[in-house]
């Protein structure tokens, strides 16, 4: 008893030997007892015993059969023992009670019972059944009446009813031992089941149930009726028809006591798999958390499988956003779903299966036929056999307790058993295209080994996955957790990823050595094959065979980087392998160095052999240039003898000749200088040649200039007027005057030349003549030049001059003395140029607008109307042109325009504020909205939600109107619009501040909403059925709280802070129908309370 095993419960061995020990306690006690009754050493405790045997005499021939008679000498010796026995226990329990009762405060008695240890009363159990005695016992007459009596009324008496419920009896025997209306047998349970398995198997069973139905009621049926047939039909008649008669029959009882045998029997079934289906469970469930691995030793009793599943993770709310028109569903917290393990079948949802068999294998008996209905169906018919039991008696309660607490106390574990890969769950996220085009499109160049080690942290940590990620069915419990392919396939992104990686470097190195590299060398190899065809590019080839070791240096270094990357792929061979042409061009790359050289060797020796032959060749060219340049120089001065005007065309042609062959022969002249540069000699003098063409350029600016004045006075004067460019006359007239001068100045020098200067003083005096028509030409081709003008010419020159005259030519303009009034034509001229820039400037601000549109396409959010974007490019456009028109307002030439410009002035300030409006309203409209699409702000602010659904409705006309014709001059110079703004404005204005003083009422009711912005406010007032709004705000409420647990009906029991501490409130805070700030005043004292 005093044995503590090792590895037992201290506690439990403390309460057994404790409980040993009191109930040794209470033995000896007793004994002591019952020895200090039997002495008889108590004084005054011996009671009277009675030798009248009267009553006993009574009581035997109440007992005893007729026939035994009155104290018969047989029964002599029996008797008398039986009365000394009885005295002699009668005379004991007198004592104890006289001991324990009438004497226990005398010092005598108190000192022999003060050792004595009384157990304590048990306490009386209500029993399930009892029953009250109906008549006095008194009126019984003698026991021998009764019996016959009771033997003339009761069934039990005759041998038929007897034989017909010993047959019931061991029906329900047989019923008990072949069918249970649960599955308990450890044989048909011999392997895990999924729960679609444990459902099916468990079901096929509860419908075997059918068996009591159609086997074992008939089978009842069969030997109640073959047992009661033996009396005869006259005391059972199994054909009665009367229900009267049958009800007062004995038929009627027997059955009765049938049918109360069924019902004892289904519940003592019942009664049975209850418990050991609930012990089946126990029995499976341990008593700590422990995984295990050895699943085929000892079965589990269900599989789950481990998925990939998504778990959501709430984002912090972003910061209020303070720019204008933004509203508060803009700084909702953001929910996002991110990849988790998971089981694809929960404990709860077994524990649920588990119920559900259990509640079916107990309605798998209901709606059973009773004995009574199998025999007569047309006379009972209502009549359902009772299964002995109520669906929800606390038994059966119990029973589904004790299941239901079995299974879920395996949903801690498996929890923490997931928890235990919560590390891993960033590798489920992983998207492999996704990763892998990053990667690619990742400007930042990556070196080899930087791959190396980022391959190398892929792979590790496939291992870790393939390490830590069980790839057999591991065991917690009743419960055996399957992987699938989860490790293999979570630990194949890593892998792709790996593999992914390689193949891309594998492709940039292909890419690089045939898209880079290789192009750098074919360019080297073409540039040392080209051809030599001159000594310029001898010396460029000299210059770049100088260079080219430097620059097979440079390729060299890349292509030692490509090396590097060669070598950081190869080392993963074993999970990617570059392809032949890859690996072949790694050696072809390697070899070009060394053909480069050779080529180059060999194309140094042709260079020294082509410049010794190329110098010779220039030599006798220049030979031969010098003869040119005599016959160039003779011709020079042989021109002279062109002198007469008339032959301007034919001179001019000879003159254009030669001009190009002096141009050719100065580029060569400067060629054969830079090769003597380049063959190291020194340079031939060609000055002779720029004196030559000194010599000629006189001649150049006289029949040039003669050339084109021959040529343009005909088209001046006598061709269409309008089709006279008046800038390009103008400059052709001026600039041929300056030239002749010079040239004249320098035909003076040479007296031989005086006939050719007579024709360039001739050249200059026509040009000097037309000179004063240059002002009219200029004057009256403006292209500011309008009828009003040309009238007011006509009316200063005294007649009739414009378009419409015939000919319309610069000689009938200068016939009707128009030269004459050259200032007044410039005069006007200028007016009518400076009208003209006014009247393009107005036309250009008005054909700009034409294309300057509102974006009004889009419907904002779900609202079903539009909101005005795009006024950025038209408000920018409306503060120049408003500056631009004003300034035209105050030109001193508007006053022919000045009627158009106040209009579009006049358009330009109403559209400016139209739309400075219309933005004002947007603003207000876009902050309201969403604030009074809340069912809840409409009932608390009726008369602010009113005006504000008059003005939307008025705004969702003028957007539906906006988008049907969104040109912002039309539309915003619209008749009644900008009033139409004004007014609404005003109106919201009104709203605005309603709501501002709805906000500082419930401020004032809870003070510590002064912490939330006007926008997080409402965002929880518009969402009071909601009471877990406010979750996304409890930081900026309480500072140190970030969320609390809403349980049932919304009631708040817990609050969490940021770093994970969850404490209880000692009075859960209730929501339901109850204001925000009063149930977040609740939340307040209880954080103070726990």
């Amino acid at each position: 008893m005093f044995l503590c095993i090792h590895g037992e419960n201290p506690s439990l061995f403390a309460d057994r030997l404790k409980a040993a020990v009191t109930r040794r306690r209470y033995a000896e006690s007793q004994i002591r007892l019952r020895m200090l009754i039997e002495e008889d050493s108590l004084a005054g405790t011996s009671p009277q015993v009675y030798h009248d045997l009267s009553w006993m005499q009574r009581i035997l021939s109440f007992s005893l059969p007729s026939s035994v008679g009155d104290f018969s000498y047989e029964l002599a010796d029996w008797v008398d023992a039986m009365v000394v026995e009885v005295q002699k226990n009668y005379s004991n329990e007198m004592k104890r009670m006289m001991l324990t009762r009438s004497m226990a405060t005398t010092a005598a008695t108190a000192d022999l019972l003060r050792d004595i240890a009384w157990p304590p009363k048990r306490r009386k159990e209500v029993p399930w059944v009892g029953y009250s005695p109906f008549v006095p016992w008194r009126e019984y007459r003698s026991v021998k009446h009764q019996v016959l009596t009771f033997s003339g009324v009761s069934l039990r008496s005759r041998a038929e009813v007897v034989s017909a419920l010993h047959s019931t009896i061991l029906l329900c025997d047989d019923l008990a031992s072949i069918r249970s209306p649960l599955l308990v047998d450890e044989g048909a349970l011999t392997r895990s089941l999924t729960l679609e398995q444990f459902n099916s198997i468990h079901d096929l069973h509860i419908a075997q149930m059918a068996y009591v139905r159609d086997l074992w009621l008939p089978a009842v049926k069969v030997a109640v009726v073959k047992d009661l047939m033996s009396a005869g039909m006259t005391r059972y008649d199994f054909n009665e028809s009367n229900f009267i008669r049958y009800l007062q029959s004995p038929l009627r009882r027997v059955l009765l006591l049938v049918q109360f045998l069924l019902s004892e029997a289904l519940k003592g079934i019942y009664v049975e798999a209850v418990e050991k289906f609930a012990a089946f469970f126990e029995a499976r469930t341990p008593g700590e958390y422990a995984v295990d691995d050895s699943v085929g030793e000892c079965g589990a009793l269900f599989v789950t499988e481990v998925v990939v599943s998504q778990r959501e993770v709430v984002k912090e709310a972003p910061p209020a956003a303070e720019e204008e028109g933004k509203s508060a569903e803009d700084r909702k917290p953001e929910i996002e779903y991110v990849p988790c393990f998971a089981f694809a079948r929960s404990p709860a949802e077994f524990a649920e299966a588990a119920e559900e068999i259990y509640n079916k294998s107990i309605v798998a008996v209901d709606n059973l036929s009773s004995v009574e209905r199998l025999l007569f169906p047309n006379m009972v018919r209502d009549d359902e056999l009772s299964k002995g039991f109520r669906d929800h008696d606390q038994w059966l309660e119990e029973g589904r307790s004790r299941v239901r607490a079995s299974i879920l106390a395996h949903e801690k574990w498996l929890d923490e058993y997931l928890r235990s890969f919560t590390d891993l769950e960033d590798v489920l996220a992983i998207d492999v295209e996704a990763e892998l085009e990053e990667y690619r499109s990742s400007e930042e160049p990556v070196s080899a080994n930087e791959v190396k080690k980022i391959v190398a942290a892929k792979l590790r940590r496939r291992e870790e996955v393939l390490m830590r990620l069980p790839t057999r069915s591991m065991r917690i419990g009743m419960f055996e957790i399957g992987f699938g392919e989860i490790a293999q396939s979570t630990a194949e992104k890593l892998l792709a990823v790996a593999e992914g990686i390689l193949r891309i470097e594998g492709d940039k190195l292909k890419e690089k050595m045939m898209a880079e590299i290789q192009p750098k060398y074919d360019e080297i190899f073409d540039k040392l094959a080209c051809e030599i065809p001159d000594i310029e590019t001898v010396s460029e080839m000299t210059e770049f065979l100088t260079h080219l070791p430097a620059e097979v240096a440079k390729v060299e270094g890349e292509v030692e980087e490509c090396v590097e990357m060669y070598e950081a792929v190869g080392t993963f061979g074993t999970i990617y392998e570059l392809d032949k042409d890859t690996l072949d061009l790694r050696w072809i790359m390697y070899g070009r160095p060394g053909e480069i050289v050779s080529r180059a060797t060999k194309l140094s020796e042709k260079l020294s052999v082509d410049r010794e032959k190329f110098c010779e060749e220039q030599a006798s060219s220049q030979d031969t240039f010098e003869g040119l340049i005599d016959n160039l120089e003779e011709e020079v001065m042989s021109f002279s003898v062109h002198d007469k005007l008339g032959d301007v065309e034919k001179v001019s042609g000879l003159l254009e000749d030669l001009q190009e062959r002096l141009e050719a022969a100065v580029n060569q002249a400067r060629l054969f200088n830079s090769r003597e540069t380049l063959f190291n000699r020194d340079t031939t003098d060609y000055s002779r040649l720029g004196k030559i063409c000194r010599d000629f350029e006189p001649y150049v600016n006289l029949w040039r200039t003669a050339f084109n004045w021959h040529k343009n006075k005909i088209v001046w004067r006598k061709g269409p007027f309008g089709d006279i460019d008046a800038r390009h006359c103008e400059g052709e007239v001026n600039g041929g005057i300056k030239l002749m001068y010079k040239t004249i100045r320098k035909l003076k020098e040479d007296a031989s030349l005086q006939s050719i200067c007579s024709i360039a003083e001739q050249v200059r005096k026509e040009l000097e003549d037309f000179k004063p028509y240059v002002p009219v030409v200029v004057g009256l081709r403006n292209g500011g030049m309008r009828g009003r003008h040309w009238e007011m010419i006509s009316e200063k020159i005294g007649c009739t001059v414009g378009p419409e005259m015939e000919p319309f030519t610069l000689e009938a303009l200068l016939e009707r003395g128009i030269d004459k009034f050259s200032e007044e034509i410039a005069e006007v001229g200028d007016r009518a140029g400076k009208e003209w820039a006014l009247e393009k400037q107005l036309e250009a601000m008005k054909a700009e607008w034409e294309g300057i549109y509102f974006d009004v396409k889009e419907e904002y959010r779900n609202t079903g109307t539009y909101i005005l974007k795009g006024s950025d490019e038209a408000l920018n456009l409306l503060d120049e042109h408003i500056v631009t028109v004003q300034a035209m307002q105050f030109s001193l030439y508007k006053k022919v325009f000045e009627e158009d410009i106040d209009s579009w002035a006049e358009r330009l300030m109403r559209v400016s504020e139209t739309l400075d409006e219309w933005l004002k309203l947007q603003r207000a409209w876009m902050y309201l909205q969403p604030i009074f699409d809340s069912e809840d702000i409409v009932k608390q602010l009726p008369s602010e939600s009113k005006r504000f659904r008059n003005v939307d409705q008025k705004w969702r006309k003028t957007m539906a109107d906006a988008h049907q014709n969104s040109k912002v001059v039309e539309i915003c110079a619209s008749e009644g619009l900008l009033e139409k703004f004004r007014e609404a404005n005003v109106i919201l204005e009104t709203v605005q501040k309603g709501l501002e003083d709805y906000l500082e009422s419930k401020r004032a009711l809870f003070a510590r909403f002064y912490f939330l912005a006007n926008e997080e406010l409402l965002e929880i007032l518009s969402q009071t059925k909601d009471p877990t709004r406010v979750q996304p705000f409890l930081n900026k409420v309480f500072e140190a709280m970030s969320k609390l647990t809403f349980e049932g009906d919304n009631e708040i029991t817990q609050m969490h802070s940021a770093e994970g501490e969850i404490i209880d409130y000692v009075t859960a805070v209730l929501t339901r129908g109850i204001n925000v700030e009063s149930w977040m005043s609740g939340v307040e004292k209880e954080m103070r309370e726990a």
